[in-house]
């Protein structure tokens, strides 16, 4: 797969890849701006984002490179034109041959939905082992009724439309916007009371038969 990037020509997406990376590291807390030959780089690295309009806003005004608030890695952030927040990008996702797809996206949302839900029951259990080995290493919190039989049965009982378009927050997580509060709202209601929840270890959890959505 070739990208053509700037004045640069890269011929596979592993060289696109070890580029922006370099790229990345040499501008750690930099404003990458017009007329920077990084810059023409990331202008053309942008518009292959699947919401690339969206990410832009009314304009690019600099790049900037800074720490992901969730993760420790380094990450594209965009200063758009008439506005103060910065707006961040993956790369990553750039660079996909095969994009998302909104029923992708759907589900990603559904899940960052319910964390408060994963995060309480995880907090709530003092003993935090395994329940099929008894494990305390690398624990998940896992639905016994798999998560996707979870949304297909609420779509079954759903009356709004399913949105395709979805907010990414700070942490780089889409969320639903606010014109779809009323199915967000609907869906975490749906689960807490119909998802039931367990402590399994990473092992045990990928062992686990997928659902078929």
């Amino acid at each position: 797969m070739i990208f053509n990037l700037g004045n640069k020509n890269f011929k596979t997406k592993k060289e696109t890849t070890i580029y922006i990376q370099q790229l990345v590291a040499k501008n750690h807390f930099k404003n990458i701006k017009y007329n920077d030959d990084d810059f023409y780089v990331l202008n053309d690295l942008i518009k292959l984002h699947p919401k690339y309009k969206e990410k832009i806003g009314d304009g690019i005004e600099h790049f900037h490179i800074k720490k992901h608030p969730k993760y420790i890695h380094y990450c594209i952030w965009i200063k758009q034109k008439n506005k103060e927040e910065l707006v961040s990008f993956s790369w990553n996702e750039c660079l996909k041959k095969n994009k998302t797809t909104p029923i992708q996206d759907f589900k990603k949302a559904l899940r960052i939905t319910i964390e408060p839900q994963i995060i309480n029951f995880k907090n709530s259990i003092e003993d935090k082992k395994c329940e099929l080995c008894s494990s305390k290493e690398n624990i998940h919190v896992d639905h016994i009724i798999h998560f996707e039989k979870l949304i297909e049965d609420f779509l079954k009982i759903n009356r709004e439309n399913i949105p395709i378009l979805f907010y990414k927050n700070k942490l780089l997580d889409l969320e639903f916007k606010e014109e779809d509060l009323i199915i967000k709202n609907n869906w975490y209601n749906f689960h807490l009371e119909n998802a039931t929840l367990r402590l399994l270890c990473q092992t045990c959890n990928l062992s686990r038969p997928k659902y078929k959505f």
